[in-house]
């Protein structure tokens, strides 16, 4: 798709905040010159930035090209456009190919009524910076990565998921077994190899409406539910961790766990810096978009 560039001004810090739709994930608001007043989705376990296709046509954009996009619920195609520059904070972003595709019935992405999602920024973007996460201001600082960054009490390296692909793995601890792992904010729960870690069988549900990236957003599974005794990330350690098993290679770490920490991404050194956080609650854009509001005035 091509490496998006980046003119780096100063650091810069946006904040998190969830959807009427989905008030269990991160989103982060949009550059208002260059897309108005919309969000992104923020998802480390996108590879590539995509696009939603109302926001490609409202900016005129020309499609081309097509994509074979293979996620949680199957295979979709999308088509690929160029955005014009944007802003992330004080960053500018030029060149940046996204793929194009209905988001609202292709991915676990819904249409909200109190915000228009522009799409999903990804790894293509996510590791042309240094990003450090606080779940404890649920906001997002974006650095040079020429600068190094705050050292945090933990580290663990990071791993690219193939030669091409800009998603981000890191080895982890559940229970007896140590497992190398897809880095996910945009999954709410963790998905790991429960039949090999020893951990507990919690709960079976049947059929359950698992959203995803597929041509229709969503496939029913059965599921099994585990509690892991302890989950370890460098040095860290939670205990009476819950997740879902899967038997496909790698696991998710999402953000039932990585919420608990400040995690700093240094592409770099290829190091994930982590401190213990206490996650504030995350506002809802209409919470945060009318306090941005009141200052303004």
């Amino acid at each position: 798709m091509g490496r998006p560039q980046v003119t780096y001004g100063v650091d810069s810090t946006t904040p998190l905040v969830h959807t009427e739709q989905d008030p269990n994930r991160w989103y982060i608001p949009t550059d208002p010159a260059a897309f108005g007043e919309q969000v992104f989705f923020f998802d480390t376990g996108y590879g590539i930035s995509t696009c939603d296709d109302d926001l490609a046509k409202a900016l005129g954009l020309k499609l081309y090209g097509q994509l074979a996009i293979r996620g949680e619920a199957g295979t979709v195609r999308a088509r690929k456009a160029r955005l014009p520059d944007f802003k992330i904070g004080n960053h500018t972003i030029s060149g940046l190919v996204c793929a194009v595709r209905d988001l609202n019935t292709t991915s676990s992405i819904r249409d909200s009524k109190d915000v228009r999602i522009a799409g999903v920024l990804g790894a293509d973007v996510f590791r042309r910076f240094t990003v450090r996460i606080d779940p404890a201001t649920a906001s997002i600082q974006w650095s040079n990565p020429a600068e190094a960054p705050p050292n945090g009490t933990a580290e663990t390296p990071l791993r690219r998921e193939s030669l091409f692909s800009p998603r981000l793995h890191v080895h982890i601890g559940v229970d007896q077994k140590k497992l190398r792992v897809l880095v996910d904010t945009g999954a709410s729960d963790s998905w790991f190899d429960g039949e090999n870690t020893g951990s507990t069988i919690v709960e079976r549900k049947k059929n359950v409406k698992v959203r995803g990236s597929g041509k229709t957003g969503s496939k029913a599974k059965d599921l099994i539910y585990y509690e892991a005794k302890s989950v370890r990330l460098g040095t860290h350690e939670l205990t009476g961790v819950r997740f879902i098993g899967r038997d496909r290679h790698p696991g998710l770490l999402g953000l039932s766990v990585l919420k608990n920490y400040t995690q700093t991404y240094d592409f770099k050194r290829r190091l994930l810096h982590l401190d213990p956080a206490i996650p504030r609650p995350v506002p809802s854009w209409t919470e945060w978009r009318t306090s941005t509001a009141i200052l303004e005035k």
